[in-house]
């Protein structure tokens, strides 16, 4: 049978310590508490899983060379004041340890900030949560707005574009509200105690039916004024219902959870605060012709209530009003007729009486009619000569009119000229070489050109 290969068991060097992966292990990772303690570690999170089970999470931190894996225990996370998401940018507290059952490096987390909001963060969701706690957030307590203001405050900034918008908005759609405003600082030092005060200038004097606080968008910082603690228990506190109008649709600030209504944008406020004029008006045409509808129902019904008796009786005791009438003008149709046929008799003696005495003059002026047309063929022939005899001498007036025509003279081979401007050319002394000409035919004209000149002296 083959036999193996005889092995020599080297011993360690004698300066060589032997030590169990577990002792090496528990030993890297104290020496790592040891060295570093609790450290905080800025990068983006990768990898992120949150085990439901367990609720325990773990992820990747990462910068542009290296990587870490990370754990935050239940214990730990559950105090997370954001939701913790994938490709977020953090700083975390933590102590760098070994993970002994794999003898992986890791940071055991106890804490996690957003990077770039840090404390401001930590303490918006710190005073969130005592503040809800008071009740000042509680939906309860919210109230509805007057549905048609006649006044409304405004407290922002007098230069910013937030009251602009919220100015054009209110005056489009309900030009005839009155606007309150106190100018205040929105950002910086002085912004939250100057809002406070505004707020409460409004509580006191009660000059205004809302009260609409706000500022144009911003970072974190820039909108820190409304997160202060004194504005929110301003606007808690204030008796004049408040709409909060602060930054654009996403930003969110703690005025916007203690006012009764929060406005994504400073326009959107005055939209909600004001209604559309026109729309009103439209509404009460429409309840106005619906009122008069009802009243005209109202009052048929009465009319028909007040006509249903003489329905029942009215109309019998009419039909009998009627054959009365009948019977009447029967009556006296018959009386009437012998009276009428006495009269037409009388006024047809008169007619033919009449006609009998016309007659007599007319006969006398159809007679003298009929003598002046037997004259009338004498008169006929004085006016046929008396036509020839004009006729004639109009004749002879046209035939001396052709005769003195310069038309008549060039009828017998004379001719007309005219210069350019139209002149008549009487001599040829009056013209030089070159002059254009207008030579006119009896029947036509011709263009000439002068290219010599023989004058004639004398008349």
């Amino acid at each position: 049978m083959t036999r193996s290969p005889a092995i020599d068991h080297a011993d360690p060097p004698g300066t060589t310590v032997v030590m169990t992966v577990s002792e090496l292990v528990f030993r890297a990772s104290s020496a790592l508490v040891a060295e570093f303690g609790t450290v905080g570690v800025e990068g983006e999170v990768s990898s992120f899983h949150h085990h439901r089970p367990s609720g325990h999470m773990y992820w990747t931190l990462k910068d542009r060379a290296s990587e870490v894996r990370c754990v935050m225990f239940r214990g730990d996370n559950e105090r997370l004041v954001f939701p913790l998401e994938e490709g977020m940018h953090v700083v975390v507290v933590a102590r760098p340890t070994i993970y002994r059952a794999r003898g992986q490096f890791q940071l055991e987390v106890t804490q996690v900030v957003p990077r770039g909001l840090g404390a401001l963060y930590l303490q918006f969701e710190a005073l969130k949560r005592r503040l809800g706690e008071e009740g000042l957030f509680d939906p309860a307590r919210k109230r509805e707005l007057p549905f048609w203001p006649l006044s409304i405050g405004i407290v922002t900034s007098a230069e910013g574009a937030a009251l602009r918008d919220l100015v054009t908005v209110i005056l489009r759609r309900a030009p005839a509200t009155r606007i309150l405003l106190k100018p205040v600082a929105v950002q910086g030092r002085e912004a939250a105690p100057e809002v406070a005060r505004a707020v409460r200038w409004f509580a006191r004097h009660r000059v205004a039916e809302v009260l609409i606080v706000g500022r144009g968008g911003g970072s974190l910082e820039d909108l820190w004024a409304f997160n202060e603690e004194i504005v929110v228990r301003a606007i808690a506190e204030s008796p004049v219902p408040v709409v909060s109008a602060v930054g654009h649709e996403t930003d969110t600030t703690l005025a916007d959870y203690a006012a009764d209504l929060r406005a994504p944008t400073p326009s959107a406020a005055g939209e909600h605060v004001v209604p559309e004029t026109r729309d009103i008006a439209r509404g009460v045409v429409d309840q106005f012709r619906r009122l008069s509808r009802a009243v005209e129902r109202q009052r048929l019904r009465r009319l028909e209530d007040a006509l249903a008796p003489i329905r029942r009786y009215g109309f019998r005791r009419v039909r009998d009003r009627a054959h009365e009438a009948r019977q009447r003008w029967a009556e006296a149709a018959d009386d009437l007729a012998p009276v009428l046929r006495r009269r037409m008799a009388a006024e047809r003696g008169r007619l033919e009486s009449g006609a009998a005495r016309m007659a007599a003059p007319v006969a006398a002026r159809l007679a003298a009619a009929e003598r002046t047309l037997a004259r009338a063929p004498g008169l006929g022939r004085g006016l046929s000569r008396r036509h020839e005899r004009v006729h004639v001498r109009a004749r002879h007036l046209d035939e001396r009119l052709r005769a003195a025509s310069p038309y008549s003279i060039l009828e017998r081979g004379y001719a007309v000229v005219t210069d350019a401007e139209g002149r008549i050319v009487q001599r040829a002394g009056a013209l030089v070489a070159g002059d254009d000409l207008a030579i006119r035919f009896a029947r036509g004209t011709a263009a000439a050109r002068v290219t010599s000149i023989e004058d004639e002296e004398g008349g």
